[in-house]
């Protein structure tokens, strides 16, 4: 497996502090299972933000393991500043997860506007997240199709 690289690991440590890291996952897997399931594209997506994140294998395990049907998302969350930034890039993760499979459905949406509610995020910084994220699939879709695989690699 290759380790992940420092920007991406910088993005993370800046603010996904050590003692977070597991409601912090826990959180966004209650979110991509608040549809009744979790598909591969979901659960592929989340494992490779651990993966990116340098999450322990031990933490893997325990988000592996958590079963989302069961929890509430006030025990897991994790104790973030009301309105902070750490609560902005949780939600922005969590309606990046939840779109991993090509759709974000209504109860997923409604949970990450739960998560918004609890941790002090406006309604109106969830649907520009929302629209952030919408952007940045347009923005690899079209980097795709102006620049094939093949291609990039050698610009």
């Amino acid at each position: 497996m290759t380790p992940p690289q420092p920007r991406q690991l910088e993005r993370y440590s800046g603010y996904v502090q050590p003692q977070h890291a597991l409601g912090y996952l826990k959180a966004l897997k209650i979110v991509i299972a608040a549809d009744g399931s979790v598909s591969e594209k979901e659960l592929h997506a989340l494992r490779l933000g651990m993966r990116y994140m340098g999450v322990p294998d031990s933490v893997r395990q325990q988000v592996e393991e958590f079963d989302p049907q069961e929890a509430r998302l006030l025990q897991v969350l994790p104790g973030f500043q009301l309105g902070g930034v750490e609560a902005r890039y949780l939600l922005r993760d969590a309606i990046e997860l939840a779109a991993a499979d090509g759709v974000y459905a209504q109860a997923e949406r409604h949970a990450v506007h739960r998560i918004a509610s609890i941790l002090g995020v406006s309604l109106e910084v969830v649907r520009m997240l929302e629209s952030l994220v919408e952007f940045e699939r347009a923005a690899r879709r079209l980097k795709k199709a102006l620049l094939p695989r093949g291609l990039s690699a050698v610009l």
